[in-house]
């Protein structure tokens, strides 16, 4: 499939740009309790969104401590992408 200039136009425009800094996705992070350290959940998803979740409560595997540990949603928070901070820069 060839795209015309119009649509490299649209894949380069802020807009375009704009609408994907706003759908990129982060990692859902918790903190262990035991080590103090930063774990990923498993789970990824936009801040914006995840900020209107109703609170909920899961388990996550740690790796430094190798248990699972129960958290709640309000002590999570979205770890952005490094490519969400390239768009954001861009």
């Amino acid at each position: 499939m060839k795209l015309s200039a119009e649509h490299y136009i649209f894949f380069a425009s802020r807009a375009y740009l704009a609408r994907e800094q706003e759908t990129a996705m982060g990692k859902i992070m918790v903190r262990c309790p035991q080590t103090g350290r930063s774990i990923e959940t498993g789970m990824e998803m936009d801040a914006e969104r995840f900020q209107r979740m109703p609170v909920f409560f899961s388990r996550a595997y740690c790796s430094h401590c190798r248990i699972y540990h129960e958290w709640f949603a309000a002590h999570a928070w979205v770890e952005e992408t490094r490519d969400r901070q390239r768009i954001a820069v861009a």
